[in-house]
């Protein structure tokens, strides 16, 4: 299975059980609880990232960075373009993590010579053009499936909420992990 699959997975699993922590407990929508739910969520996505150059506590460190600065992003913005922050929001968070992830995590440590190499010897413009895709996709699938974060039903359907998350996912992860694999040693 590829990694963008299995990261879209479990990101889809970790959002559900936020959408049901919002819905279930009552939580209401403050910028303390929006940060807090950005860095979750991101936290986990870095994480996976990391999983796959062997450089989890890393990984999750920068997503929770993304995520902070994600959910301020949209903070900063709802007062001038209103929802729209969102989206835009969504998609500086993944050309930050794409930064992340060619500028950080995808460098391995040699050993024996002590030096850092690239694990690919891409330029900058190789993860600038990989945010670029994730955030044009993972935006406008965001935007398809915005629904299921807009409209508060009663009863939420979870199961569509778990669909809905992988689509809006996959996108992201697909531009970013795209022949990538996990690395092994």
């Amino acid at each position: 299975m590829h990694p963008s699959l299995i990261g879209a997975l479990l990101m889809a699993a970790v959002t559900t059980a936020g959408d049901y922590a919002w819905f279930a407990f009552g939580i209401r929508h403050t910028p303390v609880a929006g940060v807090i739910h950005g860095v979750i969520l991101l936290a986990t996505l870095g994480a996976f990232l990391g999983v796959q150059s062997r450089k989890m506590a890393i990984g999750a460190a920068g997503g929770l960075v993304a995520g902070a600065l994600g959910a301020l992003s949209f903070y900063a913005m709802w007062p001038v373009i209103g929802w729209t922050a969102m989206f835009v929001s969504w998609a500086l968070v993944w050309i930050g993590l794409a930064a992340f992830d060619g500028l950080v995590l995808r460098r391995v440590s040699d050993a024996n010579t002590r030096t850092v190499e690239p694990r690919t010897h891409k330029p900058t413009t190789h993860w600038l053009l990989r945010g670029l895709i994730a955030a044009v996709l993972g935006a406008a699938a965001f935007y398809a499936v915005s629904g299921v974060w807009t409209a508060h039903a009663e009863n939420p359907n979870y199961g569509w909420h778990f669909v809905a998350w992988l689509i809006a996912w996959w996108p992201g992860l697909a531009a970013l992990t795209f022949g990538s694999q996990p690395r092994h040693r």
